[in-house]
């Protein structure tokens, strides 16, 4: 064969070899890029330690910040910790972190971190959340070896692991001993965290994040995440349409022409799997105090005409005191429909008679309705129903700052609508049902409710905590101490220039970033390798 047969083949050879192997190109996600999205006001801070539920606050540190633990799904996951376990009696509880973890200027995330955090909590001059202070009141902590901690509880919780996704604060910054000042420290608003994005600027138009290309989880692809600060929905709403922002949390269903969100957004829902629209009872009110009229109540409420009507189907009905996603949840010991005849046959048998308002001695079937003016369409709704089986409900409403001071705290009401969240996997109801609840607005108490809800939050092991939540499930059928409505929907609109965008199961609004990792704006043509 001669040197040019030879070279002849080699030649072809390689042409029909890259043909074989790289038949094309196609396009796929590049790192680079901003996402910006509308957000309403300005944050109180920076600081989760310090505005814990100032959402736009939350939104940031669920970027910024790290905890030992994060929420997937509602449930407890590894983060800074890439380990843990504890005592059988449930008291006890021992991590390791992960060692490649860095805060933002590049120190090592130590356990002397974690340990601080909690000094800033503990501290008597802690200026931040009562609720957050309690959850860590009596905790001791230790360090053990270098990279181990050791948490001891004043009692077992079963709620622990769901607590420790708190965002741990760079002890390097704050100090030791949790004496910080943090209404004044810098770091309160220019915050250093180990997440995977990384404080840029603030200023009153906007907040700048950058991706920390030093994170020890799933980097994500866009290089920004640009926060736009507007001073109500509408301005917000506005600028999503105009194309200056990509994204908005919390557009209303009939808010958005079809065509333009055809042409030019995804609208992503997912339920708030923790946060419950409620139906408070005033168990002080002479008339409710009477199980017969709670449960008529309860019985005449219909969630699905509610979803369907004034809630316009922005939230899904929801039964019983326990989120649907909760461990111990318990779909048999929830009413899952109305049942007006056998709220009528209740009422009758406690003498309350009459149309088309009950009465008994001369006296009517009325209670006062009280709701924040953003649910008055809702509250009127719920009295319509009411009055079906006869009970007359007078409907008042206020504005959020006196609804919760002047009628919903003293007590100024029979029925109150209430919007509250609870936990995620391991909800601790004792708050909201428990007799001494700082949220047990309605002051319902029951011995035995205030035990099963103490065995559930003190449980050593999933079964025992399940067993009790169980227990106070059927006392709830039995005492109706209110009536849980709905859960929240939300209803995210994305510019369609941003893919891969995917809401899994929401506890809060905040999740909707829990896979940010994974959202493009930029795409790059490489081979198609055949398969």
């Amino acid at each position: 064969m001669t040197r040019y047969v030879r070279i002849i083949l080699v030649f072809s050879l390689a042409i029909i070899l890259t043909a074989c192997v790289i038949p094309g190109t196609e396009e796929r996600p590049a790192p680079g890029g901003t996402y910006r999205e509308a957000v309403v006001g300005q944050p109180a801070s920076l600081n989760p330690l310090l505005h814990p539920t100032d959402p736009i606050t939350h939104d940031v540190a669920s970027l910024v910040f790290a905890g030992l633990t994060r929420l997937e799904a509602g449930q407890a996951v590894a983060d800074l910790a890439e380990s843990w376990g504890g005592s059988p009696d449930g008291r006890i509880y021992e991590f390791k972190l992960r060692a490649d973890a860095r805060w933002h200027d590049g120190r090592p995330v130590t356990p002397a971190d974690v340990l601080a955090t909690i000094a800033l909590l503990q501290s008597p001059t802690y200026q931040g959340s009562d609720a957050l202070r309690a959850e860590w009141a009596g905790v001791q902590t230790a360090q053990v070896g270098d990279r181990g901690l050791r948490f001891e509880l004043p009692s077992p919780n079963a709620s622990f692991l769901e607590l420790c996704t708190l965002p741990i604060q760079p002890a390097h910054l704050f100090g030791d001993d949790g004496s910080a000042d943090l209404l004044e420290h810098p770091a309160s608003y220019a915050p250093v965290g180990a997440g995977p994005m990384r404080f840029v600027s603030i200023d009153p138009g906007q907040l700048i994040l950058q991706r920390n290309d030093a994170y020890y989880g799933n980097r994500p692809l866009v290089d920004r995440i640009v926060f736009r600060f507007y001073p109500d929905h509408a301005a917000a709403l506005a600028a999503l349409l105009a194309g200056e922002v990509d994204g908005l949390a919390g557009v209303q269903p009939g808010e958005l022409d079809g065509a333009v969100v055809q042409e030019s957004l995804h609208i992503l829902d997912a339920p708030l799997l923790a946060d419950q629209t409620v139906l408070v009872i005033n168990h002080r009110s002479p008339i409710l105090r009477e199980a017969a009229v709670r449960h008529a109540l309860a019985l005449a409420i219909d969630r699905e005409a509610l979803v369907a009507g004034p809630l316009a189907g922005s939230a899904a009905p929801a039964y019983g005191p326990l989120p649907a996603s909760a461990d111990g949840y318990r779909s048999d010991l929830v009413e899952t429909s109305p049942d007006r005849a056998a709220a009528a046959t209740e009422l009758e048998d406690a003498d309350w008679r009459g149309v088309p308002i009950r009465a008994r001695a001369g006296s009517p079937l009325r209670v006062q309705l009280i709701a924040t003016e953003r649910d008055r369409r809702l509250a009127f709704a719920i009295a319509e129903q009411l009055r079906t089986v006869g009970i007359d409900a007078a409907v008042g409403t206020a504005n959020p700052l006196e609804y919760y001071r002047d009628m919903l705290l003293p007590g100024s009401f029979d029925l109150a609508v209430v919007e509250w969240r609870l936990g995620a996997a391991q909800a601790d109801l004792s708050p909201f049902w428990g007799s001494a609840g700082d949220f047990n607005f309605g002051e319902y108490g029951n011995p035995r409710a205030d035990a099963a809800l103490a065995t559930a939050r003190n449980a050593a092991d999933t079964t025992s905590h399940v067993d009790a939540l169980a227990a106070f499930q059927q006392i709830w059928v039995d005492d109706v101490p209110g009536v849980v409505l709905a859960s929240p929907i939300l209803h995210y609109a994305v510019s369609t220039r941003v893919q891969d965008v995917q809401l899994g199961r929401l506890v809060d609004p905040s999740d909707r970033f829990a896979n940010v990792a994974r959202w493009y704006t930029q795409t790059q043509r490489v081979p198609a390798l055949l398969r």
